[in-house]
């Protein structure tokens, strides 16, 4: 269970997330005696933590380091058009199916580290590459019927 407070107002205290590293500037919430910066980081330790991957906090410089947000800008609006849905099936042959996604607030490495690790989470996943400048996720998956 976490709890959302409001980061301290003192000068000497500083809350840095757990998962991703970075300072927690609008909030903080708490759980299992780490703080995290926000519901997206805390949802990626809990799926991290349910499935016995938390090896992943042992590796050194696992904490992500976020580009400026400026850089993303406008980059993903396109995301909103119904027809994108469509065009993001590279390739399928009803057994197998290749698609990219787009995760527009991906921003650190452990988010990286959890998606190329999607076939451990998922059994119809075979197969997962993120490019992390462009922020996607190319999918190789099969129907569970086909898994």
């Amino acid at each position: 269970m976490s709890i959302w407070a409001a980061p301290e107002a003192t000068s000497d205290t500083r809350h840095v997330c757990y998962h991703c590293g970075e300072d927690c500037r609008d909030g903080v919430l708490h759980s299992d005696n780490h703080d995290f910066c926000c519901d997206g980081c805390l949802t990626v330790y809990d799926l991290l933590k349910e499935s016995g991957l938390c090896q992943y906090y042992a590796i050194e410089g696992s904490r992500g380091i976020s580009p400026a947000a400026s850089f993303y800008q406008g980059k993903y609006d396109h995301l909103d058009l119904p027809e994108v849905r469509d065009r993001m099936i590279e390739f399928t042959d009803g057994r197998l199916t290749t698609v990219y996604w787009y995760f527009p607030k991906m921003h650190c490495s452990s988010c990286i580290w959890l998606l190329e690790h999607l076939y451990r989470l998922a059994p119809a996943v075979r197969s997962s590459v993120v490019n992390f400048p462009e922020k996607k996720c190319g999918l190789r998956s099969t129907p569970p019927h086909c898994a």
